[in-house]
């Protein structure tokens, strides 16, 4: 990959700028804040887009502006690239805009996510890594921010060990043992259920063999009762001609007496209806009287009461989101607080200054009091005179910062006092204009659901008019309907005198029938009973035989399972396996690289450097290990440049497609370097040869190094740049 040209408006300290980048060592110089970082930023949002607290939309768009864009040509295996991305500020947020990608006259537009996959495709990035908030391969190959250079180092070791995991796609064994293990964990309880299944399998089978047998007998017992029904259903049968025979005579008689008490149920329930329908309007009249007796509760509509509380109810919801627009007051105690915020801030890194300063002269005291022949502070001979004028001048410089400190401390606590009564007073005047606005709101609903209850009586009250209206009409069809029920019944009575003495046969034939069937149902009950038990039985030998089927199914799957807990096994093992001699494998070649930037860097022989196995640093001096933060500031700048050029090595040789393996910017690469040790930058230049290598610095001994420099001038507020060629 080879970065053409990146053209910027609107971001950050840029207005409109273009910035061309030539081929070979590029040198982006100027002073501290002048846009360096912002050029840097604005390209990595053309490739990636925003990406979480690592790159937001605030931290890009300049201020009191609402649109900004980015471009960026980019030359990938031949092949011209060029990207556009933008952001909008809207009401509440600032967000991306659709953007474009442009190829060989193809150009097209696409969202922010699917201009990341496009990216992802032409760089030869994992595609499983296109989700990822954070463009791991990109911080850890191309760029990595001067503020995170050296977190890289410090990182916790765990930490950096999945994340490096993650990039190099060494995780997906360890995604193995962890399936693994839940597998195992989700087969342990069926396992267990399994063994409990058929743990009395050969019980079953006994018991199986004695039902076998009283299925058996209780079917020949069966076949006896049957017979013996046959021969009392021939003898119910000959009752049953002598029952016919008469039951056509009296077939009118049980038509009529049927008939009889039907009217008479028919007449007694409209009797009911009327009463019933005599007293409902009674007690629905009395209502009405009740409800005419009402007055209504207020003279508002209820649209009208609804929309107050909706205006209320949206007013109350701003004061509790937004503790902005409740009052110029409020707005001032803001201002204010942001303000003291502000001050806070300046004055605790002005004490971390002074603890910074403290802790050197500290150690200067220390190193003079330890000194033999040769003064550590200025290097000339050191006399007893000269380390007693060196002492004491320390010493008054470690208690005129105590003092400075100690007044520091003290303005820093009086600003923080303020800073609490402004939040105190923003806090009772919120509060204060909600618990009005609520008031207002619990009166509005009082008042709605009083009208509502009184229309609600209103309505209910027309209803029941209709009602009474409609239970009169009711009544009075019911008791024309009675009338002429009453009469049809009197006619059924003189009819029923008329069959009377044919009942006294009809009983003699019915207790002989009756006597039968007794008999015969008596019969039937011993084969009911035994035909229930033959099927109980029956039943309970299939659930048995299904049991013993499903038991014996039971323990062959419970052997498969062990089969197959063992293989699994088997793989976790190779797993880990395959990953630790990877790891061993990558430790070595990333030593190996570290070790030789380290020693391009520093010259000391008596400084070693290696990682772990987890990829920690590990620092020696004179054979002893030390602390990274014991070492001087240019000999940590040198560990983590060292480490951040080994991961670019070592990660571009493991992802086989990665574009971006001959392209990569150093961002202050030199910060507490000595002179000698810038001149190491050029040795770093040509042992990396790469087609573009764009340093960030503010030392001009730099721009010898390079073929090509980008100087960056601010000017109110706005950046600017201009490009130099070195011959």
């Amino acid at each position: 990959m080879k970065v053409n040209w990146i053209q910027l408006k609107n971001i950050r300290s840029y207005d409109e700028e273009r910035v061309q980048f030539p081929n070979g060592p590029v040198l982006l110089s100027g002073d501290v804040g002048h846009g360096k970082s912002s050029l840097l930023m604005g390209l990595e949002f053309a490739l990636f887009g925003l990406r979480g607290k690592q790159l937001t939309s605030e931290d890009l768009l300049r201020e009191g502006e609402k649109r900004a864009e980015v471009k960026a040509n980019f030359s990938v295996n031949d092949k011209n690239y060029t990207i556009k991305r933008g952001l909008k500020r809207g009401n509440k947020r600032i967000s991306q805009v659709t953007g474009y990608i442009k190829t060989e006259g193809t150009k097209k537009e696409l969202s922010p996510r699917d201009l990341k996959r496009e990216i992802f495709k032409i760089l030869g990035y994992p595609m499983e890594m296109v989700a990822k908030r954070k463009s791991l391969i990109y911080r850890y190959t191309v760029y990595t921010p001067q503020e995170e250079m050296k977190e890289i180092v410090k990182a916790d070791a765990d930490d950096r060990l999945n994340t490096l995991r993650k990039v190099i796609g060494i995780n997906k064994y360890k995604r193995i043992r962890e399936n693994i293990s839940e597998i195992k964990n989700t087969l342990r309880d069926p396992k267990k259920k399994l063994s409990g299944i058929y743990n009395d399998l050969e019980q079953k089978k006994e018991n199986k063999q004695e039902l076998e047998n009283e299925v058996k007998n209780l079917k020949n017992k069966l076949k006896n009762l049957r017979e013996k029904r046959d021969n009392k259903n021939k003898k119910l049968d000959e009752w049953k001609e002598k029952k016919e025979e008469i039951e056509e005579k009296i077939e009118a008689f049980h038509k009529l007496d049927k008939q009889k008490n039907n009217l008479k149920n028919e007449i007694k329930n409209k009797e009911n209806k009327i009463k019933e329908l005599e007293k409902k309007e009674k007690t629905l009249k009395k209502e009405v009287d009740e409800f005419k007796k009402l007055d209504r509760p207020t003279s508002k509509k209820l649209d009208e009461i609804k929309e107050k509380i909706k205006e209320l109810e949206e007013k109350k919801e701003n004061y509790l989101k937004s503790k902005k627009d409740i009052s110029e007051k409020i707005n001032n105690l803001l201002r204010n607080k942001k303000e003291l915020e502000e001050e806070i801030k300046d004055i605790k890194k002005e004490i971390d200054e002074k603890i910074a300063e403290k802790k050197t002269i500290r150690k200067n005291l220390n190193d003079l009091k330890e000194a033999q022949s040769e003064c550590p502070v200025c290097g000339h001979t050191l006399t007893k005179q000269h380390r007693k004028n060196e002492i004491k001048q320390k010493k008054k410089q470690i208690k005129n910062l105590q003092k400075d400190q100690k007044q520091l401390k003290n303005k820093k606590e009086n600003k923080n006092t303020q800073k609490q009564e402004i939040q105190t007073k923003i806090k009772e005047k919120q509060q204060k204009a909600i618990k009005e606005t609520k008031k207002q709101i619990k009166t509005l609903k009082k008042e709605k659901e009083n009208l509502r209850k009184y229309k609600e009586k209103k309505k209910t009250a027309q209803d029941k008019k209709e009602k009474i209206k409609e239970n009169k009409q009711k009544t009075k069809n019911l008791k024309k309907e009675k009338q002429k029920v009453t009469k049809k019944l009197q006619e059924t009575k003189e009819k029923l005198q008329e069959l009377k003495d044919i009942k006294e046969k009809q009983e003699k034939i019915n207790k002989k029938l009756e006597k039968t069937r007794e008999e015969l149902k008596n019969i039937e009950k011993d084969i009911s009973s035994k035909k229930s038990e033959h099927k109980t039985k029956t039943k309970t030998l299939k659930k048995h035989k299904k049991e013993i089927k499903e038991k014996e199914k039971a323990k062959s799957l419970e052997k498969e399972i062990n089969k197959k807990e063992e293989w699994l096994k088997n793989l976790g093992t190779l797993s880990s396996t395959i990953e630790s001699q990877f790891m061993l494998k990558l430790q070595k070649q990333f030593n190996s690289i570290f070790n030789n930037w380290f020693n391009t860097l520093v010259e000391e022989d008596e400084l070693d450097v290696r990682v772990n196995e987890k990829f920690t640093p590990i620092i020696e001096r004179r054979g002893e290990d030390t602390k990274y933060r014991k070492l001087s500031g240019g000999e940590r700048t040198s560990v983590a440049l060292a480490y951040r050029l080994a991961l670019n090595s070592v990660i571009n040789s493991l992802i086989e497609d990665i574009n971006t393996q001959n392209f990569i910017i150093l961002d202050e690469p030199t910060d507490g370097f000595s002179t000698e040790q810038l001149d190491k930058i050029r040795d770093i230049i040509n042992q990396l040869k790469m087609n573009q290598i764009i340093i960030v610095s503010h030392e001009p001994k730099i721009e010898s190094y390079v073929d090509n420099v980008i100087n960056i001038y601010k000017q109110n507020g706005t950046s600017t740049t201009k490009q130099q060629k070195n011959l």
